[in-house]
């Protein structure tokens, strides 16, 4: 079976090439695939590697509603019950952050359906409409946002066009008052989308991390040159053999092999990483992305997902200490108290972390609030009650 790492790797947008405007002829003979031109990585607008995400509103995605974290701090942990959009919670930074870059959209639908997706189920996946915001922390009056719409607005003539249409997707992404950009993408049956784009910044690299998901080869060819030239790849390796396998000697791409091959000292010849645990893996694989998104934003879904309860203190140490090297915000989910603490433990770091309780309301014009609570907060809650945040 051939697996399209295109279609399920969320990561893939932050290294998408722009789409550009293909003469109707070229996208009736092209593919799915032909109609995406290469293009520069999708830079960051210049001055914002200082900046850090300080407030965030979801006014409205996917069953949140006037949503807003606050006092947003460098690791961020959103804490609730199943089906309290935490998950939602993260796409929603991911896509403010990929501003009118219409492919994190869509990765991020194909990454939710679990299996590729042709254009007919793509565009029928993608929500009516959306609007986030946020504000930097060194400039409260900067408003950046992120707005999508989903129409059935058909402007071709053409007899063809009109009888193949499947609907037309158009998000706009703006920075402060003067920065608009745009793309809007018309689907066909049967045939490649049009994609017309107007600007190719983004806020910040970001990467997403999912115990579900599957990095293109790309990716993680990426991110291990990144992991080397800033340094963090001898130390993700070192962490590994000191709190999982002693006898693993290095980890090496390969790009005749495409992937990861594994020298252990218990074996004559590398054997590929996916022959090793789910927690070595996982650590592996997510520890790599920070390098590659240095000043920008790592989400991790389900932090707990495929590590063994041991591990979970020396794992949230480590993403600390690789979130301050590399200067990068954390946010990531968990319904676990054990994951929540791990966290809260760190006593040396409790500046930089941020609980947000994800809560259930019952009113339906906003059934999903968050509650917030310092890390100074959290520890002492901790220290006086052993208070679990998933209880609220």
């Amino acid at each position: 079976m051939t697996i399209d790492f295109d279609a399920l790797d969320p990561f893939a947008a932050g290294d998408r090439a722009a789409d550009q405007k293909q003469e109707p002829d070229d996208a009736r003979r092209g593919t799915e695939q032909a109609h995406r031109t290469q293009r520069p990585r999708w830079m960051p607008y210049e001055g914002l590697a200082s900046e850090r995400l300080s407030t965030l509103t979801v006014h409205h995605y996917r069953g949140l509603d006037d949503l807003t974290l606050e006092s947003i701090g460098k690791i961020n942990l959103i804490v609730g019950a199943n089906n309290t959009r935490k998950t939602t919670l993260l796409e929603a930074v991911y896509l403010l952050a990929h501003q009118n870059d219409e492919e994190a959209l869509f990765d991020l639908i194909r990454w939710r359906s679990r299996v590729p997706c042709d254009d007919e189920r793509l565009i029928a996946l993608v929500p009516g409409f959306g609007r986030i915001s946020g504000r930097f922390d060194e400039d409260e009056d900067e408003e950046v946002a992120f707005c999508l719409e989903r129409s059935n607005d058909q402007i071709s003539d053409d007899d063809d066009d009109r009888a193949a249409f499947l609907g037309r997707v158009s998000i706009e992404g703006t920075y402060g008052e003067y920065d608009y950009q745009t793309s809007d993408s018309v689907f066909y049956r049967g045939r490649p989308r049009d994609t017309v784009t107007k600007g190719h910044r983004i806020l910040w690299p970001t990467a997403f991390s999912s115990p579900s998901a599957v990095h293109r080869p790309e990716t993680l060819a990426r991110s291990n040159r990144a992991s080397l030239e800033r340094g963090t790849k001898i130390k993700i390796v070192e962490f590994l053999r000191e709190h999982i396998d002693p006898g693993v000697h290095s980890i090496e791409w390969i790009d005749e092999h495409g992937g990861f091959l594994v020298s252990h000292v218990d074996f004559d010849r590398a054997r590929d990483l996916s022959t090793f645990g789910t927690s070595f893996r996982r650590i592996f694989e997510m520890s790599l992305l920070f390098a590659d998104v240095r000043s920008g934003i790592v989400l991790i879904d389900d932090f707990e997902s495929g590590l063994h309860a041991g591990l979970l203190r020396d794992v949230a140490r480590f993403v600390q200490t690789l979130a301050s090297e590399m200067k990068v915000q954390v946010f990531l989910t968990t319904h676990s108290k054990e994951a929540v603490d791990a966290f809260v433990l760190s006593k040396d770091r409790a500046s930089d972390l941020a609980g947000y309780a994800m809560i259930q309301t019952g009113k339906p014009a906003k059934p999903i609030e968050a509650r917030r609570f310092s890390g100074e907060e959290l520890q002492k809650l901790h220290e006086a009650v052993n208070f679990d945040l998933r209880m609220l």
